[in-house]
């Protein structure tokens, strides 16, 4: 852990034993645990990932229908860590590129509140343990059975582990990067 900790904390302790966690998360079960309404709408505006709206204690997660399934986990991960983070603000509104941009490298330049509630969503739907044990296990079967392992073969388990987690591949890609460096 670096520089969002109380992030990746929040997520940890939200997922609880990692050794009864089952993936892929079940995000939005997490969410309607917290008594937070979850709403998928479809919106005409592709750029619209999500927004969490929160309101007299109460915390509304909206979702745009139309968002493939995989970005559709990772905005109720994203906007679920607005809730448990940033509580001085009532509404977030996340754009497509949004998420994307601040969840790859150069994170220090963009908002601080997108980074650290994709660092929270990365932690929730790829728990770091769990990503580097089972890479780490598909990486050795490869290694051991054909003496090396060859990018192909790198992108064989980054394709696995995604279905696996339900993310998409650049999340995963991505993941994996942090968790093996």
């Amino acid at each position: 852990m670096k520089n969002h900790d109380h992030a990746v904390l929040a997520a940890r302790k939200l997922l609880g034993d990692l050794n009864k966690l089952r993936v892929p998360v079940d995000v939005a079960a997490l969410i309607k645990a917290q008594s937070i309404t979850l709403v998928e709408l479809p919106h005409e505006n592709p750029d619209l990932s999500g927004a969490i709206i929160k309101s007299g204690g109460k915390s509304l997660i909206v979702v745009n229908f139309k968002d493939s399934e995989s970005r559709k986990r990772f905005t109720m991960a994203h906007e679920l860590g607005h809730h448990f983070l940033h509580h001085s603000q009532d509404v977030f509104v996340d754009r497509t590129n949004s998420l994307s941009v601040h969840y790859r490298k150069k994170q220090h330049a963009y908002d601080k509140h997108e980074v650290e509630a994709n660092v929270f969503a990365a932690e929730l739907l790829m728990p770091e343990e769990l990503v580097r044990k089972d890479f780490s296990s598909l990486f050795s079967s490869f290694k051991s059975s054909l003496g090396r392992v060859a990018g192909d073969q790198i992108e064989f388990i980054t394709k696995a582990l995604a279905e696996k987690y339900h993310v998409s591949m650049e999340a995963m890609r991505i993941r994996i990067e942090q968790v093996n460096t």
